[in-house]
């Protein structure tokens, strides 16, 4: 599918001072960049068969060029510590790794053979295999503990770009830009991703490993720009982005399709923007949540973080302080109850576009939703259940230790407008009339603890929407004719009861609700593993799952290749003439009301231009999101 994007794109997210922000201290100069070639064996030029190999003797500034081979890294096996086992860690910063060829450049977690785990096999070679018995194996440390093993996982480095290349069949995520999962804290970490993919082929069950998170991004404050991306397959998220109150990212093209959710952000916001994207054939498209113990600190807030202010994209306004974004994107058929899934997404909303849960300020503008069975759009409240006592970060704690508390977030503030909605809602029956285009169970009557901005009450608002087929449908219907109004909402129990019943989630919620309907015509959609070519099923008989196979994957017309990866590097034996660098973005004259006179702001994509290109100057220090 294709996006048309505004000329200047003069609301771009904004980020202000990030280039004094990025003053750290200088690494050594070099005569300049060094280019590190790797191939499978016999490669003209190549001086490395193992992409790690190639990476641990990269500098700052370094390229490290991949050509089209099928390369089952093994690299990284720590015993102990907090960093987790990786095909492909990279801990140096400023580096930039890129395959001469997205669709054939695959770096593979599955084991060359029944009797050596890793090594480099040629391009064309079987790839991502289905055989359980050539699944990598989990690593274990010395307390005992069982690691799955990432694909590709940058650490705590900044500047670090991936382009041009396939990620496949690691049990748990396929690319990981890392700064410091499980910390509570995030750091200065510019990302750059472009023309990657995260996807898996191999599915046992429930309860056994599985690909979990297709492309992700946790603990980080950016600057970062992922494009032209695509992930499927995923027991949780295609991608996944968390663990920021200020993520300063872009997600610009992407494309997620098959996983349990497209895109999960939990407790991320300020800097965030979805835009250009494709997100189909998922069990949800887009849900951002707060929850707490998970991806510290809570909530999920999409206000403006000072000096930055709500953009203009498009000619649409974001909400008023609203500095998260889903602009511009084709959202459509997330009807898929046959995606893997697991924990809290093995009970996600089937059948939903975007599902805002608890989340505050965000802002939904100029996108196509389409054929979403249950709702186009839903915002809702959330009871987060703890065994325990809770910290309840941002959230309103109910005070009972037994048998665990409750942490309830609010849906507040957030901005739906412009959006254009086609057939969606079409699950629904006399027992569950919520379903259409928007449905909205948070009344924004109270005030989040973590809500310092403004004064309550500070209602979700409504505005401007259509509908292709003619009446915009509503629940309550006079949304859009009373937008930011307190109040007008659906919350009683038996429409709440609708969003439980479409998660299948009652064993979550501790409030007692009506029962789920039991006749097969209000039923959601279940998984009844029958498949819709071409996807196929696999997994164990009685637990199998529908995927879509790795022909389909990497084929130029889902995965196109980066048009010219030799662009911006310098002369060597895979690119003998160094071509140009694509033109950079220019940078707009925009201000901030809200910062201090004369502040610098800066288009995210302008920073990245800044960050990544190789200067050596630029050297930055060197538990999974919904677990």
């Amino acid at each position: 599918m294709t996006h048309t994007r505004s000329a200047a794109r003069a609301g771009a997210l904004v980020i202000a001072c990030v280039l004094g922000a990025f003053a750290f201290p200088a690494a050594p100069m070099a005569a300049g960049p060094n280019v590190l070639l790797v191939g499978p064996a016999g490669t003209p030029g190549a001086q490395y068969t193992s992409i790690q190999d190639a990476v641990f003797h990269a500098q700052t500034g370094d390229w490290v060029l991949i050509a089209p081979g099928v390369y089952h890294e093994k690299g990284f096996s720590p015993n102990a510590g907090d960093v987790q086992p990786a095909g492909v860690l990279v801990s140096t910063p400023g580096i930039h790794i890129r395959g001469m060829n997205r669709d054939t450049v695959i770096v593979d977690g599955t084991n060359l053979s029944a009797t050596e785990p890793k090594g480099t096999a040629a391009a064309g070679s079987v790839a991502c295999s289905q055989t359980p018995a050539l699944q990598g194996a989990q690593v274990q440390f010395t307390d005992s503990t069982m690691h799955n093993r990432q694909g590709i996982m940058v650490y705590k480095a900044s500047g670090v770009s991936v382009e041009n290349l396939t990620v496949c069949n690691y049990l748990d995520n396929e690319i990981w830009w890392n700064g410091g999962d499980g910390s509570g804290t995030s750091i200065p970490m510019a990302i750059k991703g472009d023309y990657i993919t995260g996807t898996s082929t191999y599915y046992k069950d429930s309860t056994s490993p599985s690909a979990g998170y297709g492309i992700f991004t946790s603990n980080e404050t950016g600057p970062g720009l992922i494009d032209h991306s695509y992930a499927s397959n995923m027991r949780d998220s295609a991608y996944y982005v968390g663990a920021c109150r200020n993520c300063n990212m872009v997600l610009d093209h992407p494309h997620a399709e098959n996983s349990a959710l497209g895109l999960s952000s939990t407790n991320a916001g300020g800097n965030f923007l979805v835009e250009n994207g494709e997100w189909d054939l998922n069990r949800t498209g887009l849900v951002s949540n707060a929850q707490n113990n998970d991806d510290a600190p809570s909530p999920e807030y999409g206000q403006c973080v000072s000096p930055s202010t709500s953009p203009t994209l498009g000619g649409i306004a974001a909400g008023p302080n609203s500095c998260y974004v889903i602009y511009n994107n084709y959202i459509h058929d997330n009807n898929n109850g046959n995606t893997p899934g697991s924990g809290l997404t093995a009970v996600s909303a089937v059948g939903t576009g975007i599902e805002l849960v608890a989340t505050q300020h965000i802002s939904v503008i100029g996108n196509r939703i389409a054929n979403n069975g249950s709702w186009g759009i839903v915002t809702h409240d959330f009871p987060d259940p703890e065994s325990g006592l809770a910290a309840c970060g941002g959230g309103i704690d109910n005070n009972v230790p037994s048998p665990g508390e409750v942490c309830t977030y609010l849906s507040l503030g957030n901005y739906i407008a412009h959006n254009v909605f086609t057939n969606n809602g079409n699950f629904a029956s006399p027992a569950n009339p919520s379903n259409g285009d928007i449905y909205n169970q948070a009344s924004g009557a109270a005030k989040a603890p973590s809500d310092t901005v403004g004064s309550a009450p500070d209602p979700n608002c409504f505005s401007s929407d259509t509908n292709t087929g003619g009446t915009l449908t509503t629940d309550p219907p006079t949304l859009e004719s009373t937008p930011c109004v307190v109040g007008v909402t659906n919350s009683d129990a038996a429409n709440t009861g609708q969003i439980v019943c479409a998660t299948g989630a009652q064993s979550l919620i501790v409030s007692a609700l009506p029962p789920c309907p039991e006749v097969p015509a209000t039923s959601y959609q279940p998984r009844d593993r029958q498949c819709t070519p071409p996807a196929q099923l696999v997994g164990d008989e009685g637990a199998g799952v529908c995927f879509l196979p790795l022909s389909y994957t990497l084929s130029a017309a889902v995965t196109p290749t980066m048009p010219d990866p030799c662009a911006g590097v310098p002369a060597n034996p895979y690119c003998p003439v160094a071509a140009a660098p694509s033109p950079s973005p220019s940078i707009l004259p925009l201000t901030s009301a809200g910062g201090p006179a004369g502040a610098a702001v800066v288009a995210a994509g302008v920073v990245l231009a800044l960050v990544l290109i190789a200067t050596p100057a630029l050297l930055v220090r060197r538990r999974l999101g919904r677990r």
